[in-house]
């Protein structure tokens, strides 16, 4: 196992307990969807920059902006919405890596990765 997958894997951890702690220690910071959604929100940004979906790059970029702004602004986010944004980026990043190997150039080309996905 490479290094850059232990750093993701610890970087993972430390990310999901700080999330915890802040939903459950303290709910009524204004900062909390940022930090929450922010880090993936942004991730899937630059990926989806990186692969030229220019107008995913986008929403990403005004969401994580608009979240940013309400924050500063001092809006609270009901934690309600948190949990409803945490579902929704979960959901999200769980479609998108199940989806890889199904994009044309996939490194996992082999029949089994492969049977799932339909062409176009």
């Amino acid at each position: 196992m490479g290094a850059r997958v232990i750093a993701v894997a610890v970087a993972a951890v430390a990310y999901v307990l700080f999330s915890h702690w802040l939903m459950t220690g303290a709910p009524a910071s204004p900062w909390n969807a940022v930090v929450i959604v922010g880090p993936m929100m942004g991730a899937a940004g630059v990926v989806a920059w990186q692969r030229r979906h220019w107008l995913l790059a986008v929403i990403a970029a005004l969401a994580l902006a608009a979240l940013v702004v309400r924050a500063w602004r001092g809006d609270e986010f009901s934690v309600n919405f948190l949990y409803v944004c945490q579902h929704v980026r979960s959901i999200c990043s769980s479609r998108w890596s199940s989806a890889s190997p199904c994009r044309p150039g996939a490194s996992r080309s082999s029949p089994h990765w492969r049977a799932g996905c339909t062409a176009r």
